[in-house]
């Protein structure tokens, strides 16, 4: 057994989905969630800033000792890929996937557009359209805390056979999306993280009946209400 705490951390808002999918599937687990609100959005940052910063957030992050980190966000996870790699720390991210048939329009932050990992997809799927959204994450950030409905025109991203939301922050336009893609159709990074996450955590169990999901910035309230409204 395995009684150390996994750590969730994004940008903001965005990993909040993921963490509730997998308290959710292992509630006897203890959760700590991150939000960087200070650094918020990534997206727009150079691939320096967002090492340096994705850097210093795991070293402070690494001292609670935890047996896992989610970097539940995309831009950290492509960007700083390498970085994040080589930290004494178990590790899962969250990456953009591409359908396998037909053509795929991946809408992401710029930095996530910009990013090898983007390039390397973009070898191997030549028909993949890259849509680098510069302040999408904000506004939904920002529509999602005040407690309202991110807008979007969901028209601009028809006429592709999938669509990919190749940020966590994207999860909350969902439902918009619905309106021109089926289900199956919408593809997110957070289904392989969580199979992984899952795969994970049933080699590591935690010996608990009720676990605990805390948060561990100046967004508490926040954070709680979005969590329990998820």
């Amino acid at each position: 057994m395995d009684n150390r705490c996994i750590i969730f951390y994004d940008s903001g808002i965005g990993g909040l989905n993921l963490l509730k999918r997998t308290y959710s599937a292992f509630p006897e687990e203890d959760y700590l969630y991150y939000g960087d609100f200070e650094n918020m959005p990534y997206g727009n940052k150079t691939e320096e800033e967002i090492v340096g910063i994705v850097s210093r957030n795991l070293d402070k992050l690494i001292k609670f000792t935890p047996k896992l980190i989610v970097i539940a966000c995309n831009t950290a996870s492509t960007v700083a890929k390498k970085t994040i790699s080589e930290k004494s720390v178990e590790t899962i991210g969250v990456f953009p996937t591409v359908g396998k048939n037909g053509k795929t329009v991946l809408i992401c932050t710029e930095a996530t557009a910009k990013s090898g990992y983007v390039r390397e997809l973009k070898e191997k799927y030549p028909s993949l359209a890259v849509f680098p959204e510069k302040n999408l994450a904000r506004d939904i950030e920002k529509a999602v805390s005040d407690g309202g409905v991110p807008e979007i025109d969901a028209e601009k991203y028809k006429n592709y056979d999938y669509i990919s939301l190749g940020c966590t922050h994207y999860t909350y336009i969902k439902e918009r999306l619905l309106k021109i893609y089926p289900p199956e159709r919408i593809l997110s990074g957070e289904d392989a993280a969580f199979f992984k996450i899952r795969s994970f955590l049933n080699s590591h169990r935690h010996s608990g009946q009720e676990g605990s999901v805390n948060f561990m910035n100046g967004e508490k309230a926040s954070l709680k209400r979005i969590f329990s409204d998820i």
